[in-house]
Order: C-alpha cells, then sequence, then structure tokens
C-alpha cells in the first residue's frame, strides 16, 4: 500500500535531509518525492509517497516532530505502483515517459 504526503517545509538548505534521513531511519522507502518553491514566505512544497506504509499517524507524529515543517497532511493511500504524472513534468514545458 502506498501513502502519499503533502508538506510544506521551511526553505533551508538542511531540508530535504533531515526529511529523508527520517523517514530512512524509520524504514519506510521512499517512492516518489517531488518538491515546488512556495512563493509565500519561503517555504516548499513537498510531496512524497512511502511504499509499504500503513502507519499514516506514527508517519505525520514524526513529521510534526521535524523543526522545520510548517504543515503536514495525508492526501492518499493507493494500492497502485506506479508514478503520477505530476513527476513527469519538468519546467520545459514537456512530459517525457520514463
Amino acid at each position: 500500500m502506498n501513502q502519499t504526503f503533502s508538506i510544506v517545509l521551511k526553505d533551508q538548505p538542511d531540508t530535504l535531509v533531515r526529511l529523508t534521513g527520517l523517514l530512512y531511519r524509520r524504514g519506510y522507502l521512499i517512492e516518489n518525492l517531488v518538491v515546488q518553491p512556495v512563493y509565500e514566505n519561503n517555504n516548499v512544497q513537498v510531496t512524497i509517497s512511502l511504499r509499504n506504509c500503513s502507519t499514516t499517524h506514527h508517519v505525520l507524529r514524526q513529521l510534526d516532530k521535524l523543526f522545520n515543517v510548517v504543515t503536514a497532511e495525508a492526501i492518499s493511500s493507493t494500492v497502485q505502483t506506479s508514478m503520477p504524472a505530476q513527476a513527469l513534468a519538468f519546467n520545459h514545458g514537456y512530459t517525457t515517459p520514463l
């Protein structure tokens, strides 16, 4: 089962290292990671899909402990294993198949 989370983080040099390190230490497998800038308050929007994640509440509690997390929420739970279409979009205006 895959679980997708939407997280707003403070834009600092070690933000992604702290996030991925936390998930790695807890044994979660990152299947997809999309980072987009949010121009309000100098934050970044992270959409992350975790594989074999059955404890959504536990992940949200762990994310809440990181000091650079502004908000975190679970947005979907799927059994699908393919990447979403938004992960294929690039800034140059076209999409590319995997």
